[in-house]
């Protein structure tokens, strides 16, 4: 698993409602961040994927985030997306 740099980590902490890219193309959408504990790296993105419902997001399928075009970046695909455990 590659580190997030801190820059990254910030912005995740505040993510709500930045699109979420999978392969280059928009999935969805971040409903929050969730947190468990005290650390700026959320436990989980909850992503709204279009028709699929929510879906909880690690931080390891983060590749990187951009403030300035409230966009995360995804290591995994849209089919890999759905996948995911529903929330």
């Amino acid at each position: 698993m590659a580190v997030l740099p801190q820059s990254t980590i910030r912005v995740l902490a505040r993510c709500n409602g930045y699109d979420v890219l999978a392969a280059d193309e928009v999935v969805g959408s971040v409903a929050t961040p969730v947190f468990a504990g005290t650390n700026l790296l959320p436990d989980y993105l909850l992503v709204r994927v279009r028709e699929d419902g929510l879906r909880a997001v690690p931080p390891e399928a983060v590749v990187g985030a951009d403030a300035s075009q409230q966009r995360v970046f995804l290591s995994i695909g849209p089919d890999e997306l759905v996948a995911l455990p529903e929330r």
